[in-house]
């Protein structure tokens, strides 16, 4: 094992975790520097050091000294031991700040480890840095991590209204338009896992579709920035508005750290953010995996079974388009929509091709004679090393 390992019963832990890191000096006021110490019997001490005026190394913000439950000091404890007690891995960035941690057994003996303060340390329990945060009842901890804002929740609203000139409608009456009103409400939660679109046309009619995809919406999430949809261009002063037409939205962000933005405008291309396109792109991409079932799908529904004495004819178009090519199958291992390696050419060259459809036929009604066919070699791997 590392000579690093921690060994035997821990007694206490002493945390230092500083986010001083290479750019701008930090602001007098700014945070930079948390003290902790956890001992078995559920002390605690805490200090937290601001960056302080010049001339000053750092400045005291706040000290205390608490106790927590048995259970809580169990769970760290165990965390800790369980991360530190066995080999594991530390990420080294040069950028951020760092940890300098002392682990102290029951015999005395001290582990000192340090790390960066970026990734939080994974255990069979979780992340280390916010199990400790939860056990403290403390959300301001740097631990591991430096503590992190990240966006928990996205909310959207869009709201259309147009009216629209009937000829129906009989002169005199009160109306003179048609009302095309339509809500739509998109929201991604992290807490919940879960992805809601809510469509109202009218007071009458109301379409709802939630997705939840275990660990699937905090990827999502992961990937936008706290300060996502801070760009917009805006439209130009001498611009022609509809006076029948109204089309606005709102984007709500909330983060870990209570953070709430709202940014609301007009849904045109230059009203709504720069980075809207490729944000709502994604989230159709995702949508569409799980939207339709095999209940609606006809290559599902439509495929008869395979005869035993049927041979399996794939039709497949190489990579760069053209006319379809007819190969054998060997197995039942392929689907249409996979890239397979097939002989290609009169020299039979390796080359990958998309399967896009597959037949069941007998000898006697092949569209090739079987001995004169072809046969696919096998599915495509991205480190196949075969060209298309």
């Amino acid at each position: 094992m590392s000579a690093f390992t921690f060994e035997g019963t821990l007694r206490k832990i002493q945390l230092i975790s500083n986010n001083i890191c290479y750019g701008p000096c930090p602001e007098p006021e700014d945070e930079i520097e948390q003290h902790l110490t956890i001992t078995a019997d559920g002390r605690v001490w805490f200090s937290r050091y601001r960056f302080g005026d010049p001339g000053s190394y750092r400045e005291l913000i706040e000290k205390l000294t608490f106790s927590i439950s048995s259970e809580a000091v169990k769970k760290i404890m165990g965390a800790v031991t369980d991360y530190f007690g066995n080999e594991y891995d530390l990420d080294f960035v040069t950028d951020v700040g760092s940890w300098d941690l002392v682990l102290t057994n029951t015999e005395g003996k001290n582990y000192k480890m340090k790390g960066s303060l970026c990734h939080d340390l994974q255990t069979t329990s979780g992340g280390l840095s916010d199990l400790i945060r939860t056990n403290l009842n403390r959300n301001d901890l740097f631990v591991f991590d430096g503590n992190p804002d990240f966006v928990t929740r996205v909310e959207i609203q869009y709201h259309r209204n147009t009216k629209i000139k009937s000829g129906r409608i009989p002169k005199g009456t009160a109306r003179e338009y048609a009302t095309w009103d339509c809500k739509e409400f998109l929201t991604l939660d992290r807490a919940s896992e879960t992805l809601e679109h809510v469509r109202e046309i009218g007071s009458r009619c109301k379409v709802t579709n939630v997705y939840y995809v275990q660990e699937g919406i905090s990827s999502f999430l992961d990937d936008i920035d706290i300060n996502a949809f801070s760009e917009i261009e805006g439209n130009p002063p001498d611009v022609v508005d509809d006076p029948l037409e109204i089309k606005e939205y709102t984007i709500t962000l909330f983060t870990k750290h209570g953070a709430i933005r709202e940014i609301t405008g007009t849904f045109d291309k230059k009203g709504l953010p720069t980075d809207w396109p490729d944000f709502i792109d994604t989230v159709y991409g995702f949508m569409a995996f799980y939207r339709v079932g095999d209940l609606f799908d006809e290559r599902v529904y439509g495929k008869a079974k395979r005869r035993q004495t049927d041979y399996i004819f794939c039709n497949v178009v190489f990579e760069g388009g053209g006319r379809t090519y007819c190969y054998l199958a060997d197995s039942d291992d392929y689907c249409e929509g996979d890239w397979v390696v097939v002989p290609a050419g009169s020299d039979n060259h390796e080359a990958v091709v998309l399967i896009e459809s597959i037949e069941y036929h007998p000898e006697e009604e092949a569209p090739f004679p079987v001995d004169k066919t072809k046969h696919i070699l096998r599915k495509y791997e991205n480190d196949d090393g075969v060209e298309g």
